[in-house]
């Protein structure tokens, strides 16, 4: 006959490998559960299904780079493509990516170091704001396209009062560095006589 110690010892033994294969299932399941990035090359639908989800919301900013370069191309050339995606993930996905990019657009700046290297780039992003603009009044003469720039318009691809609310939910540090850039694009346009469609004044 076992003594009262075996018992206690056996039933210790048989409770931590109960609790061991629980954890063990918890954590499979959780990893079951998360969604995994795909690849760059998949179709822009599945890239865009994957921008409207909390995984992406919770990746790095260098992890989203390439999938916000991926799709803000695709959505802007042929935006009827995802209209199969149900709006309300459309309309995620399009916030989530537009700004990211505006982060991406941010680090860039305050990374260039010389004052003509900073011109430069605040060009570059007006020129393409003019030129999506252009491109998108044209195809709404012509019937066709979003009512508004893939991604908004400028110059992340939202519209004015969402970057004005996505700009107050960054943290002051961010916060101020996007209305830095949003400010200095608008001196830059102003400069050159082009009127910005964001309710910043310009920094100076």
């Amino acid at each position: 006959m076992k003594s009262p110690e075996s018992h206690t010892r056996a039933y210790v033994i048989v409770t931590a490998g109960v609790a061991a294969l629980l954890v063990a299932v918890g954590t499979g399941a959780w990893w079951l559960g998360r969604v995994k990035p795909p690849p760059l090359d998949a179709a822009p639908m599945e890239l865009l299904r994957y921008a409207s989800t909390s995984a992406f919301a919770e990746s790095s900013l260098d992890q989203k780079r390439p999938y916000v370069e991926k799709l803000e191309t695709a959505y802007f050339n042929d935006p009827a493509q995802f209209e199969s995606l149900p709006q309300e993930a459309r309309e995620l996905a399009r916030r989530q990516i537009g700004g990211a990019a505006m982060d991406l657009r941010v680090q860039k700046y305050l990374g260039l170091k010389s004052a003509a290297d900073r011109k430069k780039f605040l060009d570059e992003q007006i020129d393409q704001m003019q030129k999506r603009m252009l491109a998108m009044a044209a195809k709404r003469l012509l019937g066709g396209g979003p009512a508004r720039p893939p991604y908004g318009g400028p110059p992340s691809g939202m519209s004015a009062q969402q970057q004005k609310e996505a700009t107050e939910n960054r943290n002051s540090v961010q916060a101020a560095a996007h209305m830095q850039f949003i400010a200095d694009m608008a001196t830059r346009a102003s400069e050159r006589g082009i009127p910005m469609p964001i309710p910043i004044k310009p920094s100076r």
